[in-house]
């Protein structure tokens, strides 16, 4: 998948460009949502799986993190706003070259079989989400693997409250929490 390719080389390039500018190579962050949370989670798989230096934390808001769309949240909330089951249909469409490709790793980072040794993760869902369970069970994969991990799930909000700040107070309470681990994570790496 070209977005997969597109963020590798990204992260390759802000690794390899570090110093010039004035950044820490060894101390590199990736974060999204949604489809931004499936490509932070390929891309700490895959600098693992090559040998290379892994972000040292991954935040992944309402994560897209299984092409097939059949858990009990695209059932509750597959009519949700503003993202539906069928819009989520679209996009796989859109985004694959055919159903077989469902199972790459690089669609699904959930299907991954080794999540030791990922880098600590903050994965936040929100409740009224088709996404929800994806998140929720990836965050359970994590554990599972003894990596360090925070999830929140803001179950009073829909897909997108990162974007609702500014009319949604719960919404906007939620991005300050999620700042509030960024900063708390960064203050224990400068200890």
């Amino acid at each position: 998948p070209a977005p997969v390719d597109d963020a590798l080389a990204c992260y390759r390039w802000a690794a390899d460009h570090a110093s010039e500018i004035g950044a820490d190579p060894r101390r590199l962050i990736v974060a999204g949502d949604s489809a931004g949370g499936q490509l932070a989670a390929v891309l700490s798989h895959t600098m693992k799986k090559e040998g290379m230096q892994t972000p040292v934390y991954q935040i992944l808001i309402y994560p897209w993190l299984h092409a097939v769309g059949n858990t009990k949240s695209y059932e509750d909330f597959g009519e949700a706003y503003p993202l539906s089951a069928s819009l989520m249909a679209w996009f796989a469409d859109h985004y694959l070259n055919d159903k077989t490709e469902i199972n790459d790793t690089r669609v699904s980072p959930i299907l991954e079989e080794d999540f030791r040794d990922q880098p600590p993760a903050l994965i936040v869902t929100a409740g009224f989400d088709p996404l929800h369970d994806e998140g929720k069970a990836y965050a359970q994969r994590l554990r599972e693997a003894d990596v360090p991990i925070t999830y929140r799930s803001y179950d009073n909000l829909s897909h997108a409250f990162t974007g609702m700040g500014g009319v949604v107070p719960a919404a906007q309470q939620a991005c300050q929490e999620i700042a509030e681990d960024l900063r708390d994570f960064i203050a224990e790496l400068a200890d």
